[in-house]
């Protein structure tokens, strides 16, 4: 049932505070003034209204007393009922079956009443008030660097796998991620000159030079994305060269010769530490040698290539003293005289002597000029020919420098 308030306000001071005036709600914020007769007049109707209205009130009041009173002697049952609320969110996808009724998104509620199944026997009452929300559904790019992978909900992504649905189990609705990958290729870039024969690049720590002239490097995070760079070098070597000559080992005092051979022609030509010869060119030039040394040819091309070769000139203290081990009186010159040969490191032959095996010296000079074969032995001794046999030699021979050594030997006399 419906309670209606009378709402009355019967005096109300004017803002003079000197008058006093009657007022007769008319509306919800508006009043109405009235004189005192029509002000009684309405009071009393209105009384007259709310009397009978709180009459009725008590009359339905009584009536539904006795009628529970009674029903609950006829039929117990129907005195109680039962009543619930169904209230949970569910997806816009999912269906909800209540007592055969089903509730979707389209009918989110509803009441459902069920027969008899109240604990005491009564019908029960369900209201159905359910909240469905959509699924969350998300467009997910990966980029990344071709070759790289990234795993998403425990799936691998990369340049072959660029796309796939990931459902995330979640309450009420899923999230769906819908993964499209972006795969960047690798830049590419290559590496292509002609360099000077001795030179070389290093590229990611790795050289290049003439024995290494081509290959692929990959650059690690090189590109300005962050991906790795392939970079793919192709060298080629001019064919330049330069030939400072042999090392050789020369006796101390004797004289050294080099001759360096060019394949070009020399646009400027430098030695190190100092040029062993007066022309830088060194063309069939000599020198003597006092010391081991090591000289370093530097040359350059017509196209400002630089090359450069290294030639050693080591000392020996042995010197060479050539002697033969046969002569004939009757060869031709100079091979019809036993004389010594000696590198230029000997300046004198202080004394020559030979003798016959028994020492019976035949022959005897002094400071003779190494490699004159005029000085040398003609085979005779007192104007006599020597028959053929096993001489003996022994030599003083004096260096440039002063010192002397000596050198013997044997050799056979053949006519």
């Amino acid at each position: 049932f419906s309670v209606t308030l009378l709402r009355l306000r019967v005096f109300k001071k004017a803002k003079n505070g000197k008058k006093m005036r009657l007022f007769l709600p008319t509306g919800e914020n508006s009043e109405q003034p009235l004189n005192a007769r029509g002000t009684l007049f309405v009071l009393l109707f209105r009384s007259s209204l709310a009397l009978v209205l709180l009459s009725q009130m008590l009359f339905r009041l009584i009536t539904a007393f006795f009628t529970l009173f009674i029903a609950s002697f006829i039929c117990p049952a129907a005195a109680q009922t039962g009543f619930g609320v169904l209230r949970d969110t569910f997806c816009s996808d999912q269906n909800v079956v209540v007592a055969g009724q089903v509730f979707n998104a389209a009918r989110p509620s509803g009441t459902v009443v069920l027969p008899g199944a109240a604990s005491n026997g009564g019908d029960s009452t369900v209201v159905v008030d359910l909240l469905y929300t959509k699924p969350v559904e998300i467009d997910y790019t990966i980029t990344l660097c071709e070759g790289d992978t990234v795993f998403f909900n425990g799936h691998a992504y990369h340049a072959f796998m660029k796309s796939g649905t990931e459902v995330f189990p979640g309450v009420p609705c899923d999230s769906v991620f819908r993964v499209k990958v972006n795969a960047l290729p690798a830049p590419f870039s290559y590496v292509r000159d002609t360099l000077c024969p001795n030179d070389f690049i290093m590229i990611n720590g790795t050289v290049y030079d003439k024995n290494r002239r081509a290959g692929y490097e990959i650059i690690r995070n090189g590109s300005w994305r962050g991906c790795d760079s392939i970079v793919a070098i192709d060298l080629e070597f001019r064919s330049s060269w330069v030939y400072a000559g042999e090392d050789m080992e020369v006796i101390k005092g004797d004289f050294a010769c080099i001759t360096p051979v060019y394949g070009f022609e020399p646009a400027k030509v430098e030695w190190m530490p100092y040029a062993p010869c007066a022309d830088s060119s060194c063309i069939d030039s000599c020198f003597r040698v006092t010391d081991p040394v090591v000289f370093t040819l530097i040359a350059t091309d017509p196209d400002g290539c630089i090359l450069v070769d290294d030639i050693r000139v080591l000392i020996s203290r042995r010197n060479r003293v050539y002697a033969p081990n046969v002569f004939s009186p009757n060869a031709y010159w100079p091979d019809n005289y036993f004389w010594l040969n000696t590198d230029g490191a000997v300046v004198n032959i202080r004394r020559f002597v030979i003798a016959d095996r028994w020492g019976e010296i035949l022959y005897e000079a002094a400071n003779l000029t190494p490699n004159s074969p005029e000085y040398g032995w003609d085979g005779y001794f007192r104007g006599k020919a020597m028959m053929p046999d096993t001489y003996l030699f022994f030599a003083e021979l004096e260096r440039y420098d002063g010192t002397v050594f000596q050198h013997q030997g044997g050799f056979s006399l053949v006519r």
